[in-house]
């Protein structure tokens, strides 16, 4: 699809191509809402109300992401360790662990 806003053409954190490109909602002005998406998840949107490009939804692979992904992960291995440490049943263990599976 030809962009005509949108003019990355590559994800310029990581690198990531471009996995998909669409229009929608026909602004008043007669500008399209366009959105770009790369292969890494990066989502940009040409909003024609205010005629800029905007970041929809961040690559994952920036700093401040990788850093919450491991923030994340620590807080869930300190969850398990203290669920572990809890002097209840196995059974009701193994009620928090299924629950701390969606996390």
């Amino acid at each position: 699809m030809d962009l005509k806003h949108i003019e990355d053409e590559t994800c310029f954190v990581c690198g990531a191509q471009i996995e998909s490109e669409t229009r929608k909602h026909k602004h008043t002005n007669g500008l399209w809402n366009e959105y770009r998406e790369f292969t890494c998840g990066k989502v940009l949107h040409y909003v024609p109300n205010f005629k800029t490009v905007v970041i929809d939804k961040e690559c994952p692979n920036t700093a401040g992401e990788l850093k919450k992904r491991q923030r994340r992960e620590k807080a869930k291995e300190k969850l398990l360790d203290y669920v572990e440490a809890l002097k209840v049943d196995k059974g009701y263990k193994q009620e928090i662990y299924r629950s701390l599976r969606f996390v």
